[in-house]
């Protein structure tokens, strides 16, 4: 896996600059099995940063919630829920402004390997955000890889 910034040029908007974090990871798993770890919120604490999650829905408008020992809580309010092929969230963290979080989901022909792409954005210009999306890249793709490395212990 190498992970490398995406500079699509969707957005327009003056001040907005067009960076994204967009990696790609093949992980020896079903896509079944990867949507599971992805959206059930026992699974959720287990690879990614909160101590505790909890969901209201898995649809469009649903929302979770991450929390992380006494500081604020992060909000992901769900956009795409696609079983098992795509989940898309709002991102509400430290970020200044929300961010939007997408995992698609690929098998393999032969279904036991599932390429995740995840992508986050976007990032604006300047010195705050420049900070963020560093902080942000080496964050994902960390959350990411445990993801793959306990999906392929056997642990999720």
């Amino acid at each position: 896996m190498t992970p490398h910034e995406l500079r699509d040029g969707a957005h327009d908007t003056p001040g907005v600059d067009r960076r994204r974090i967009h990696f790609a990871v093949d992980v020896r798993a079903t896509a079944d099995r990867l949507w599971d770890a992805l959206t059930r919120p026992e699974s959720i604490v287990q690879w990614c940063y909160p101590t505790r999650c909890t969901l209201d829905r898995l649809e469009p408008g649903g929302a979770y919630t991450f929390h992380d020992g006494d500081d604020p809580a992060d909000f992901g309010e769900i956009l795409v829920a696609d079983p098992p092929r795509a989940l898309r969230f709002r991102w509400r963290s430290s970020e200044p402004e929300p961010t939007i979080v997408d995992y698609r989901l690929e098998a393999a022909p032969d279904g036991e390997v599932t390429r995740i792409t995840f992508t986050c954005g976007p990032f604006r210009a300047g010195p705050r955000w420049d900070d963020l999306y560093h902080r942000d890249f080496t964050g994902w793709v960390s959350i990411v890889m445990k993801l793959k490395r306990l999906i392929e212990a056997g642990a999720l």
